[in-house]
Order: structure tokens, then sequence, then C-alpha cells
């Protein structure tokens, strides 16, 4: 399952800054990057919608690069996982 997440979460960012794979590596600082605020919400609405979770306020400031979003992600998803299993 973390597999998945790292592929969808790369998927969603790499589409959104309209990169291309080799441009981006799970560890790059989006703020090297010049990631606007608009883009930040864009990728925090796709991940909510993709992922059926809903993230917090603060969820922004902790979306550093990928390895960052797929942590939350996996954060965020174990509760859904321990209800169903």
């Amino acid at each position: 399952m973390q597999n998945e997440i790292n592929q969808t979460v790369r998927r969603i960012v790499l589409e959104t800054l309209e990169l291309s794979p080799a441009e981006l590596d799970d560890a790059t600082e989006f703020k090297t990057m010049e990631v606007n605020s608009l883009m930040a919400l864009d990728i925090l609405a796709a991940l909510e919608k993709v992922f059926k979770v809903k993230f917090g306020d603060n969820a922004l400031r902790s979306f550093t690069s990928i390895n960052s979003i797929c942590a939350k992600v996996e954060e965020s998803l174990q509760p859904q996982a321990a209800k169903a299993g």
C-alpha cells in the first residue's frame, strides 16, 4: 500500500506542477521549486479527493516534499484501515 500511496502522490504533484518525473525527486523540498499557495491548495484538494481523507488547516505547512506528503497520507489512512479490519 505504501508504494501505491507514493505513486499516487507523485502523480498528483507532477501533474499539478507540470513536471516530468525526472524533474522531481521524492525528497526534493517544494520551497526550492517555487511552489505557490494555489499549487499547494490544488495538491491538497486532489489528495483529499483521491484518498478520501480530510487534512487539517495546518497540513500545507507539513507538506514539504513527496516524502512528507506520503507520511501524512499514511497517517491519515491508518484509522480507516483499523476500522475496516
